[in-house]
């Protein structure tokens, strides 16, 4: 219990922090030309806040759902909710500044905006909701994972620039702007339903580049799994005598570990590899080996298409 009053304490934060992005962004959509270019760049100082300092982002956390047991769904259920009361706290306390007002403030800017998004077919919230938690896992992933500072807060200011720019769904930013805008508190059903199907877009558009590229590694090495059995298996196929067999094998298991363990090499040498592979089934074939010639080398070369 007292994990998840921290984890949602964490959350409120992450959506305070958020609603700060979201309130600069406001205060310069519409102030002059390029401003919303220049707001959406300093939008990214709610992400930069959350990222540096530890703080529990539905979006961000949404990404990792494949890394986590089940319960990590109670987790991210508790960030939600968390992230819409640090809105609202940001937002009601906004509400008593000269920031909000009757005739012209953020409160209606950010009306326009949600409105927008209240017509809008929940389709449509769905898809850019996946299209902008793509921008997102890059920007978290890429401040966590990028081995240069520079890359690291790059990747935060592009990853937020570009899902803002573009006109995607970010369900923590909208929940601001929900709340900013007053909207939540007159219609909360369907408020809360266009809430939520942005977040499952978030939720897809989270995992989709860490679960294709988890298939593609598996793939990878099944390739390079296949390729060691299959060239390591050749010498099965001799001659019926037994004699080759047991002459050779030593010959074309060492050959084959060279080639499939010795990256380097393959990089530099490759085509010579190839072409002594060639020879050398050339004449293991001669012998007796019933195997493809056409084949080997085709072990060869998806081990350069592996590698």
């Amino acid at each position: 219990m007292k994990k998840y009053l921290r984890d949602f304490l964490l959350a409120i934060l992450a959506g305070f922090s958020i609603g700060l992005g979201g309130t600069v962004y406001l205060r310069l959509k519409d102030a002059f030309t390029g401003g919303n270019v220049v707001g959406a760049m300093l939008f990214a100082i709610g992400l930069f806040i959350i990222c540096t300092r530890g703080y529990n982002l539905f979006t961000g956390k949404a990404c990792y759902i494949f890394d986590n047991k089940p319960k990590y769904l109670l987790f991210l259920a508790v960030v939600w909710l968390g992230n819409l009361c640090g809105c609202m706290l940001m937002a009601g306390l906004e509400k008593l500044t000269g920031l909000c007002g009757s005739e012209s403030g953020i409160n209606l800017t950010a009306l326009e905006m949600v409105l927008s998004k209240m017509d809008s077919p929940l389709l449509s919230l769905f898809v850019l909701g996946i299209i902008c938690n793509v921008c997102i896992f890059v920007a978290v992933n890429g401040f966590a994972n990028c081995p240069h500072d520079l890359g690291k807060y790059l990747s935060l200011f592009l990853g937020v620039s570009v899902f803002i720019l573009s006109g995607t769904e970010h369900s923590i930013a909208d929940m601001y702007y929900w709340c900013i805008s007053g909207v939540i508190f007159e219609d909360f059903g369907q408020s809360i339903l266009r809430l939520l199907v942005v977040s499952l877009g978030n939720v897809v558009g989270g995992v989709f580049i860490p679960v294709v590229e988890k298939i593609c590694r598996k793939r990878t090495n099944k390739k390079q799994s296949d390729s060691r059995v299959a060239l390591f298996s050749i010498g099965k196929f001799a001659s019926p005598d037994g004699k080759f067999r047991q002459n050779r094998n030593k010959r074309l298991h060492g050959i084959g570990y060279l080639i499939l363990n010795s990256d380097w090499h393959f990089h530099i040498f490759g085509s010579l590899y190839e072409s002594i592979v060639f020879k050398l089934f050339q004449r293991l074939s001669k012998h007796g080996v019933r195997y493809s010639i056409h084949l080997a080398l085709e072990v060869v070369i998806s081990r350069r298409t592996v590698i």
